[in-house]
């Protein structure tokens, strides 16, 4: 048989249509978004089928796998209920729930300073893991828990229990923050920079002026972190003090504004793609905070700024670009309106920003 007789005796070759087509997508990823359903189904009847008042006491359970079973359902509850909206929520606002934290973690904290007792790497997780919980409640029921845990010799424990502080200072700005301000002081100078990093950021949540103190002769513990050896320490401290409408931290920005991928700070990351990441996000951490500073604290001489605000109007990024002719618009119309009118700052202020 030649080739064209077995041609003609063949069928005519069809296109698929656009349903077969669909079909082949379609389906499978029906089947797999049905698997993905039933198993968090089945996950959350689990985390959620628990009374977490009796979670709670599961975490001081001698079984490893029933104490951690309940930390993860709490971690789960915790989180998704601090993500809803607030009238919604049922846990982040139980005092009863938080109390009852509090006091476990306390009861964990004791038993640690008993003689003889050993500090195994679950334990400084479960610690850690109850630091971070009790900073996602809405009340500052566990204050004193977490003031202590920031004396741990643990550094895990210890950041995320100042971090933890500041969320519930951030919360509650009605609470009485001076044994804070004492904590964050002493911690200000720890041995272990995350801790500085952590304590600079706190300190701009509660944002005592004592903190600033009364630079150059005077500087408060804030100022005095802009002189770290660490540079994330520096960063941190300059961005909470323009939250804190201060200008003492701007020579920092500026530095923040010229991050490349070439500075030792940024090389220290391991991969190419991280470095570029980290230095733009430096770079717009600076910005947002030069325009939460001129927006505080119009009378800030920021005109030091404008050199490196022109280099970012061309920058490749274009947050970074928008938000930099942005500064610099407001930055050269003060300027220009101090000049021309020095005595008349009050008129000025709502002139620029209303």
């Amino acid at each position: 048989m030649d080739q064209s007789s077995l041609m003609e005796e063949l069928p005519p070759v069809k296109p698929p249509s656009g349903t077969y087509i669909l079909q082949l997508f379609l389906i499978p990823s029906v089947i797999v978004a049905a698997i993905f359903l039933v198993v968090g189904l089945f996950g959350m009847l689990v985390d959620g089928g628990a009374d977490p008042m009796i979670q709670v006491s599961d975490l001081l359970q001698s079984n490893p796998q029933k104490r951690w079973r309940a930390a993860h359902a709490l971690a789960n509850l915790l989180a998704a209920d601090r993500r809803a909206t607030f009238g919604l929520r049922q846990y982040t606002n139980n005092r009863d729930l938080a109390i009852s934290m509090s006091d476990t973690l306390k009861d964990i904290q004791d038993k640690k300073t008993q003689v003889g007792a050993t500090d195994s790497e679950e334990d400084v997780l479960l610690r850690t893991y109850l630091v971070t919980a009790l900073g996602m409640f809405d009340h500052p029921d566990g204050f004193e828990v977490l003031v202590r845990a920031t004396e741990e010799d643990v550094t895990e424990v210890k950041v995320k229990a100042v971090e933890s502080l500041g969320l519930l200072a951030a919360r509650n700005p009605e609470m009485d923050m001076s044994v804070l301000k004492e904590y964050l002081t002493v911690l200000s100078k720890d041995r272990e920079s995350v801790v500085r990093k952590m304590c600079a950021y706190v300190m701009g949540v509660v944002a005592d002026e004592d903190f600033i103190g009364d630079p150059p002769g005077r500087p408060g513990p804030l100022v005095m972190l802009l002189e770290d050896v660490n540079r994330d320490v520096t960063y941190n401290a300059a961005t909470a003090l323009a939250r804190m409408g201060s200008g003492e931290g701007l020579g920092t920005l500026n530095r923040m504004l010229t991050a490349n991928v070439d500075r030792p700070d940024i090389l220290q990351e391991e991969e190419e793609g991280l470095q570029a990441f980290k230095a733009d996000t430096l770079v717009i951490g600076a910005l947002q905070s030069m325009k939460q500073l001129i927006t505080i604290n119009n009378q800030v001489d920021m005109t030091s700024s404008l050199p490196h605000l022109e280099v970012l109007t061309r920058s490749k990024v274009l947050q970074i670009q928008v938000v930099a002719v942005e500064i610099k618009r407001l930055i050269e119309n003060l300027s220009l309106i101090h000049i021309s009118e020095p005595t008349r700052l009050g008129m000025i202020s709502y002139a620029v920003f209303c």
